[in-house]
């Protein structure tokens, strides 16, 4: 059986990852819009290029890391399925060993079948 301290590093872990993958593309749609807006003396084509590549980057990122992997939510599901198998059910053990899950993580945890209930998510 999985100790509690291991499933919220494993969990936290998770959660942090997804949320910096957010805060990067709202950083880069930022920047986007900033430049786009600016008046800077760039030229067009300069200008252009840098968007194009901000766009490229978002697109990477959104891509490759803000849609889950199979992989990631094959571990999630792993995670939770042993969780379930082992303890029970899902909220009892992170209620009774007082973790709390980011919100992040959660979502993932429901789209493999394991819905969180809120008062187990910070």
């Amino acid at each position: 059986m999985i100790r509690p301290q291991t499933y919220n590093t494993i969990a936290t872990k998770i959660d942090e990852a997804q949320k910096q993958v957010i805060d990067t593309l709202g950083n880069l749609f930022s920047m986007r819009r900033n430049l786009y807006n600016n008046e800077v003396s760039v030229t067009d084509s300069e200008k252009g290029q840098l968007l194009i590549t901000i766009d490229e980057t978002y697109n990477l990122i959104l891509n490759e890391n803000y849609i889950p992997s199979k992989s990631l939510l094959d571990v999630v599901h792993k995670l939770q399925l042993h969780v379930s198998t082992h303890y029970g059910n899902v909220n009892s053990f992170l209620s009774d060993n007082n973790i709390l899950v980011g919100s992040s993580f959660a979502d993932l945890s429901a789209s493999v079948g394991y819905q969180i209930n809120p008062e187990n998510i910070e």
